[in-house]
């Protein structure tokens, strides 16, 4: 499979779609795990928002927004994944090359 429909599954697959990129499939380039950790810690947050906002009254009538904002998170990464491109989102990006260091900085020839 291509490096770019990989990083596109990343963002479009849930939560399943990027733990598998990133830790199931071996032969990935850096930028496809960086897309794929990006993709795990966008679905981590919303998650967590989503949380938050469900137990505070009047705020979670709002929660739409922050859907549509992680749904267009999610596409944006998915555009980005297919035409090869590095994606830099806001706090994102810096908490999943730090929490998944590792994953990305594999060796690429194993």
């Amino acid at each position: 499979m291509e490096e770019k429909y990989k990083g596109v599954l990343a963002y479009l697959l849930g939560l399943i779609g990027p733990l598998v990129v990133l830790f199931g499939l071996k032969d990935n380039t850096k930028l496809t795990r960086i897309h794929a950790a990006q993709a795990l810690t966008i679905q981590i947050v919303s998650y967590i928002i989503a949380m938050v906002i469900g137990f505070i009254p009047y705020v979670r009538y709002f929660s739409f927004v922050f859907t549509v904002l992680f749904f267009a998170l999610q596409i944006a990464g998915a555009i980005k994944a297919y035409h090869e491109e590095d994606f830099n989102i806001p706090l994102i990006s810096d908490w999943a090359r730090n929490i998944f260091k590792k994953q990305i900085e594999e060796d690429e020839t194993k």
